[in-house]
């Protein structure tokens, strides 16, 4: 099963840029909760902590699509070491403002700035599997590798963030977060013999990635399997307090991760016959009947056995969906797509905390499951919906200028 990942490692330079990438992602995991613990651990409170982590996760979100199109055009290597510093800086005057107890507004400028620069790492890194091996049976097997490393990069770093901040220094998630992201960035910038040629710097030669009617599709549906992964996060907690165990919330929440990274490897070990846009819409499908299971758990032992087979699901999710991007957006544009997809399913994180924070105060975290149900309806009923415009053979023959929206 492992002979596959063993083949696609020994391309050459990609476990450099594999090694690179898993330490400069680091941040998508640690930063949002490092900033949360660095408030209420310093004396603030949970609500300013709270908005302090929505305000870069929000930065975050946007500035992703336009920092992988800049890489696109200009090179990684020219944008990395200017994106590196700007979000070195953010996060120390994020940390010199709240360990100094400045004004409470003041948190927030230079963490929008930290969250606008965040490096677009994952992406970065599936561009260059894409040079590697594209329009070969080994991409499959390098998107699978890449799910998985997302999966421990997940599980871990808020637990390195989480014993730096309560039992080393207030700051230190945030600062480790930063430091990680230096060394991985910056190693990744240096391997240039990997990196995709920039693009021609004609934007007409080169439109905006998400006027592509299938990323679109694809967007869309990541946005509500995001809302999946944020309503689980917080009626997790709010079901297992109910039943007396809040700490066990971490073990539920690590084992739906677990099926995830188990699916990939399986995944990315398998030639697939089925064309990638069934494959994605199975997947979805797949993912919203788990949470059906996950709504109906009486208990947390058999929560957290719903979660292992819900979570079976998302990286042939994520792993089909990337690669219909890779099949669908002009090559000149590949990371700026692979951040939309991201910054899809980091906003669609965002609205299901939100809402299903509101739930579990007014009804409990059991009842707030039921969000999880919801959000996986609306993604699949939009891969399903749209599919047509996901089919490979016409994606890039389908002109990226139309305006048509999914």
């Amino acid at each position: 099963m492992l002979s596959p990942y063993r083949s696609v490692l020994s391309r050459r330079g990609a476990f450099g840029f594999v090694t690179a990438g898993l330490v400069g992602r680091f941040p998508l995991s640690m930063l949002g909760l490092g900033a949360l613990l660095l408030v209420t651990t310093s004396g603030g409170s949970y609500a300013v902590g709270g908005a302090l982590t929505a305000t870069i996760a929000i930065a975050t979100s946007i500035g992703a699509p336009p920092t992988g199109r800049l890489a696109d055009r200009f090179g990684q290597h020219r944008l990395l070491p200017p994106s590196l510093l700007l979000f070195g800086a953010g996060v120390a005057g994020t940390v010199v403002a709240v360990l100094h107890h400045a004004p409470t507004w003041t948190f927030f400028p230079p963490a929008i700035v930290a969250g606008l620069a965040v490096p677009q790492i994952g992406s970065m890194v599936r561009a260059r599997w894409v040079r590697l091996v594209g329009g070969t049976p080994e991409l499959n097997t390098a998107f699978a590798l890449e799910s998985g490393l997302d999966e421990v990069v997940f599980v871990v770093g808020p637990v390195i963030a989480t014993v730096l901040a309560t039992q080393v220094w207030p700051a230190g998630g945030v600062v480790t977060a930063a430091g990680l992201a230096m060394i991985g960035g910056m190693a990744l910038a240096l391997q240039r013999s990997t990196e995709p040629p920039p693009s021609r710097h004609s934007t007409d030669a080169h439109p905006a990635a998400i006027r592509v009617p299938g990323l679109r599709v694809l967007v869309a549906t990541f946005v509500a399997v995001g809302g999946i992964f944020g309503t689980m996060d917080v009626a997790v907690v709010g079901f297992a307090q109910e039943h007396g165990h809040r700490g066990l919330a971490g073990v539920v929440l690590g084992v739906f991760a677990l099926g995830s990274l188990i699916a990939s490897v399986v995944y990315g070990s398998m030639h697939w016959r089925a064309p990638l846009h069934r494959r994605f819409s199975i997947a979805v499908a797949g993912l919203f009947l788990g949470t059906v299971p996950i709504m109906l758990a009486p208990s947390i032992p058999v929560l957290a056995g719903t979660a292992l087979v819900a979570g079976l699901a998302i990286s042939p999710s994520i792993i089909a969906g990337m690669g219909l991007v890779e099949a669908l957006v002009p090559p000149g544009a590949l990371t700026e797509g692979f951040s939309w997809v991201i910054t899809a399913i980091g906003v669609g994180v965002a609205i299901g905390s939100s809402v299903s924070g509101v739930v579990v105060d007014a009804a409990g975290g059991h009842r707030a499951l039921l969000t999880s149900v919801a959000c996986g309806l609306v993604a699949t009923s939009v891969a399903w919906l749209f599919r047509s415009r996901l089919h490979t053979d016409v994606g890039r023959a389908t002109p990226v200028r139309g305006t048509a929206s999914c």
